[in-house]
């Protein structure tokens, strides 16, 4: 593992609540937003490279986990753990792995929402780590689809204005798009701090 990623890796490891689920502070953006500035201060980095290099980190380490789960080798010979599995093993405990029958349940459900306009989510940066919670999510969104559908929002400024955005988040260079989405997140986050009604 890189020198960056290494540090990286030990500035959340002290950060529990960005990567463990059942903690209380795991949806409480500012607390989150928070969180990942000091990182990047104390890293001499960019937020934003912070977190998608955690993200990237976190990814590679589940695939690996998943690919040592699945594979039952050749008899008689070992092959060695990738090295991320042994700087991360810290983090099996707060990963959970999906069946592949709810994988293609949800998989079918998001192609559902992308054919009405929705753009797929990025599953480790906006999806709940928990089932249970994963399926009030798509429920809800299924639910803003309808609505959207059905026009019950089409008379409200701030539904024209959100669509509006995703138009133009849509035409955004992928690799770019994540951080646009973080710093809108972050400007109505204040706004909502400052402009409570």
């Amino acid at each position: 593992m890189e020198d960056f990623d290494g540090a990286l890796t030990e500035q959340v490891r002290l950060h529990r609540h960005l990567y463990d689920p059942s903690s209380r502070e795991h949806r409480d953006y500012e607390i989150i937003g928070n969180s990942w500035k000091e990182i990047a201060v104390a890293l001499g980095k960019d937020e934003s490279i912070c977190r998608r290099t955690w993200k990237n980190l976190r990814d590679r380490f589940v695939k690996a986990k998943r690919k040592t789960k699945g594979s039952s080798g050749h008899p008689g010979r070992k092959k060695a753990a990738p090295v991320i599995l042994q700087e991360l093993e810290w983090l099996s405990q707060f990963v959970t792995h999906r069946d592949a029958e709810t994988n293609t349940d949800k998989e079918a459900e998001v192609k559902q929402l992308s054919s009405k306009g929705f753009r797929p989510l990025q599953e480790t940066a906006c999806l709940p780590a928990n089932p249970n919670m994963q399926e009030v999510v798509l429920k809800r969104l299924q639910q803003i689809a309808h609505d959207r559908d059905s026009g019950i929002q089409r008379g409200n400024p701030c539904h024209h204005f959100g669509v509006v955005v995703a138009d133009k988040l849509s035409r955004i260079h992928p690799d770019h798009r994540d951080e646009v989405e973080m710093q809108i997140s972050q400007l109505l986050f204040d706004a909502l701090k400052k402009y409570p009604l």
